[in-house]
């Protein structure tokens, strides 16, 4: 990993706000991973673990039905996938899986709430999206969003 996941990540339009220093800590803390054609991301109805950010290539999103298996998205380049899961601790509501070649990160729950306790701009992004999207969020993960958005005292500095 490094400089040109780094790179693949700051081209990418859906992390355009992301800053440069945000990036860095993405790539330090997440794990690369190839992925190919049928590589399962994550399980439908397993307990979820980490979430992933595409860096390149296509997954798609898959959803057990009465007739087989239903297709419900395209995730492109960009898309975080799974990160309601580092939070709500609940069941994965589909199967990610690779649709063609590609890199991935991987970030662990245990690495993003290392993130969220030292008050991480990157983790405080990751309960945004999960906060937007309308899910209740955990009360451990909903009291340390509350802890690292809080104004600091005053003559204090926000640490980065």
């Amino acid at each position: 990993m490094g400089v040109s996941v780094l790179a693949a990540l700051r081209a990418l339009p859906a992390l355009r706000e992301y800053s440069d220093a945000e990036l860095a800590v993405l790539v330090t803390a997440a794990i690369e991973q190839r992925m190919s054609p049928g590589t399962i991301l994550c399980r439908e109805g397993e307990v979820g673990r980490s979430c992933f950010l595409v860096v390149s290539g296509e997954a798609e999103v898959v959803r057990a039905a009465a007739e087989g298996e239903r297709v419900l998205a395209t995730i492109a380049p960009g898309t975080f996938i799974g990160q309601i899961a580092l939070v709500d601790r609940g069941p994965r509501s589909a199967t990610v899986r690779g649709r063609t070649e590609g890199v991935t990160l991987e970030l662990s729950r245990d690495v993003f709430e290392r993130l969220l306790s030292a008050c991480s701009p990157l983790a405080l992004r990751f309960q945004g999206v999960h906060r937007g999207g309308g899910h209740p969020a955990a009360p451990r993960g909903h009291r340390g969003w509350r802890a690292c958005s809080r104004r600091p005292k005053r003559g204090a500095a926000w640490r980065q």
